[in-house]
């Protein structure tokens, strides 16, 4: 029999890690790809083996916090919350609980049992998801106060080149609408408009409801210079309805600084996009009293 010497043994084992470490990435997006084709089952079991190989406590955390979510998908709401409470990585671990319980609608829960963590301390790559999970509970909840204070926290702290921002930025304006504070509202509408994701709807809803509060404030001139964001207008489609808004709030904007034919010409080029009936009702009505 041969014998393996004590030096080539250590170079087979670091040879075997060396391997299971390279194929690491590939097996977790392949993972990632069963959940997103919602084969829960296989991602569950997928992710649970990759935890067995994962070279780090964070990246073993991740993947049972993975496989956690595959749990809840498949309706194992107790297993998917326990798996979770196991994870070595505390701010992985809170986070995944509370991204099943708002799943659950479990928001009371959520709040009573992490209202006291101290997100503030947690690392960079995951401290603004657990200030947007904990505000989502908050403002489903009815908490705004609560809400707006974590969700400008999760806006803070999140990186600006993605959509995570400008959802964040999109919900804390909800709730700044809901506590009619407007100039906060105006505040998170331009962080959303400040990325010019014009690719989403979540965009055009800003991109109207800013200029909408300065006219409410008595501001036109600041509301003109706000619509103007919105051009070029956008294109007949889908984004039409937000085309023929735009069109009414300039006709607005100019019916305030007394310039009427300019006003008159947008509300009519407004009846021409596709507007709903309480608008058309509205917009003819107008063109009637300032045409007299």
């Amino acid at each position: 029999m041969t014998k393996i010497t004590f030096p080539i043994a250590i170079g087979i084992a670091l040879s075997l890690t060396m391997t299971a470490l390279a194929d690491f990435p590939g097996d977790f997006k392949a993972a990632t790809e069963l959940y997103s084709k919602k084969e829960y089952p296989q991602a569950q079991e997928a992710f649970m083996k990759l935890a067995e190989a994962a070279p780090t406590p964070k990246s073993k955390s991740e993947c049972l916090a993975r496989a956690a979510l595959s749990l809840d998908r498949q309706g194992r709401y107790d297993q998917a919350l326990e798996l979770a409470r196991k994870i070595e990585v505390k701010p992985i671990a809170v986070n995944c609980q509370m991204e099943i319980m708002i799943a659950n609608k479990k928001t009371k829960e959520l709040i009573e049992a992490f209202k006291g963590e101290d997100m503030g301390a947690w690392p960079d790559y995951i401290i603004h998801r657990g200030f947007y999970n904990r505000g989502t509970a908050c403002r489903l909840a009815g908490e705004r106060e609560a809400a707006a204070k974590d969700l400008e926290k999760a806006v803070e702290n999140s990186d600006t080149a993605g959509n995570f921002q400008v959802q964040a930025a999109h919900e804390l304006a909800g709730v700044y609408h809901a506590l009619k504070n407007d100039d906060n509202e105006l505040a998170a509408h331009r962080k959303v408009l400040a990325q010019k994701m014009t690719a989403i709807y979540i965009y055009y809803v800003s991109a109207l409801a800013a200029p909408e509060i300065l006219i409410k404030q008595g501001k036109p001139d600041e509301a003109l210079v706000e619509l103007k964001r919105f051009d070029p207008l956008p294109p007949d489609g889908p984004t039409a309805p937000y085309k023929a808004r735009a069109l009414v709030m300039y006709g607005d904007i100019y019916a305030k600084q007394d310039k009427k034919d300019m006003a008159l010409a947008s509300y009519k080029d407004a009846l021409k996009s596709g507007l709903n009936k309480t608008d058309t009702d509205r917009v003819n009505k107008t063109i009637e009293e300032l045409s007299k």
